[in-house]
């Protein structure tokens, strides 16, 4: 039997918890667990809002009251917020915004696949001026509009806490991606960007080029199934020629062809940063992988390359693996996709993906 301390102490313990009621998607049954912050076993505490590896999900019947006075709380192991997929309404939004701005534990905030009314970005911005622990923010599919994204971009202009920005599928534009570049002219904390299915052409990638003269602190830029083309390809390529800072390059799926292809191998003769270089599909061929191939005979700090699905045949194939045979730092080399039947031999320290045609030797 209990005695009566213990009892008051459970009593205590509580009546100072969120409890945070679901609705089980399996059997529609309510359920109601109360949850110690100091206990460890809060990390299962139920079936909407799942808690992964200290990753907090808002679920469809979550409690947005208290659960923002727990966040606002910093309760100790939890380092992610996100919504589930389209749930939760404006104001739930806005309310968990407004207890992040008191928390100081989570530091990865992931509202994806939802649109994001002007309002909740206008409280997203202010959460990003006063929370000083966030790291990690993904927006991937939101449907923002010009003006919040003129309002995301001030924020980052005075944020000094943001590492990664996730702002892929948001169709931003050219005025979109001009905005943001102003923000990276500022910004000295921001090391990846991913603005991947964005609908960016040549003005918006020229726009990001320019920012790139001016930032040195990205290390991660992702422009993939975009419109850059050729002219916005060039206008990076040539940056990278100075850019001492960008590790990591993705522009596959661009439209980009032998021109722009020409000036980044170009580029990689003086690079000493970029360790991968996403080129895959677009419309490069042999002309253009030739002068990639004498660019590798000189770069020495390239170690992923991604060339799969190009028009690549034969004569840039043998290009390829001549220059390999020179080069000691690529790594990884993805060629998958082509047209390559025949070629020189692969060096044996090199993980290679070269796809059906590629001849075995």
């Amino acid at each position: 039997m209990e005695s009566s301390s213990e009892s008051e102490q459970e009593e205590n313990i509580s009546s100072t918890v969120p409890v945070i009621r679901s609705v089980s998607s399996t059997t529609n049954s309510v359920s109601t667990a109360t949850i110690s912050v100091a206990n460890p076993a809060w990390t299962n505490f139920n079936q909407e809002a799942l808690q992964r590896e200290g990753n907090f999900w808002v679920g469809p019947a979550t409690d947005i009251t208290e659960l923002c006075s727990w966040l606002a709380s910093s309760p100790p192991g939890i380092t992610g917020c996100g919504f589930s997929y389209g749930v939760g309404t404006d104001a739930d939004v806005i309310m968990v915004l407004a207890a992040l701005e008191k928390n100081t534990s989570i530091s990865n905030l992931m509202i994806g696949y939802r649109a994001m009314s002007t309002e909740v970005v206008k409280a997203l911005s202010t959460t990003l001026q006063v929370n000083r622990c966030l790291n990690n923010l993904e927006l991937s599919s939101c449907r923002i509009g010009e003006q919040s994204i003129k309002l995301l971009a001030e924020a980052l202009k005075d944020n000094r806490n943001l590492t990664t920005l996730k702002f892929n599928n948001n169709h931003i534009k050219d005025a979109g991606a001009k905005l943001l570049a102003e923000a990276l002219t500022v910004n000295n904390t921001l090391t990846t960007l991913e603005l991947s299915s964005n609908d960016i052409k040549e003005e918006g990638a020229r726009s990001l080029a320019e920012a790139l003269k001016a930032n040195i602190t990205l290390t991660t830029l992702d422009l993939s199934d975009n419109d850059i083309g050729d002219g916005g390809a060039t206008a990076i390529a040539q940056v990278l020629k100075d850019n001492q800072g960008l590790a990591t390059l993705d522009i596959s799926c661009n439209n980009l062809g032998d021109f722009s292809t020409k000036t980044f191998a170009e580029a990689l003769k003086d690079n000493r940063t970029l360790k991968l270089l996403n080129l895959s599909e677009n419309s490069i061929g042999d002309d253009g992988v030739e002068e990639i191939a004498e660019a590798l005979k000189v770069n020495k700090f390239l170690t992923t390359l991604g060339l799969h699905s190009n028009k690549i045949k034969e004569k840039g194939g043998v290009a390829i693996a001549e220059a390999l045979k020179i080069n000691t730092s690529l790594t990884n080399l993805d060629l998958n996709a082509n047209k390559i039947k025949a070629a020189g031999v692969i060096p044996p320290f090199l993980t290679v993906c070269i796809g059906r045609d590629y001849a075995a030797m």
